[in-house]
């Protein structure tokens, strides 16, 4: 079984990166980061975490 680290290890991404996907998508941290592991893979998974996490730094509290 993986554990949330190795998760957070296979996407590449930082912890934080996957906690700002997690809020985006209002998913759990795991299945973020789950998730992340496969952005950073697909063709146009970067661009859609870029955005997101614009999209989070842009919207008010």
């Amino acid at each position: 079984m993986l554990t949330r680290e190795d998760c957070i290890a296979l996407s590449s991404l930082t912890e934080a990166e996957i906690t700002a996907i997690a809020a985006h998508e209002r998913y759990p941290a795991d299945i973020a980061a789950q998730l992340s592991h496969y952005l950073v893979v697909a063709p146009t998974g970067q661009l859609y975490i870029k955005e997101a996490i614009k999209d989070d730094l842009a919207r008010p509290d």
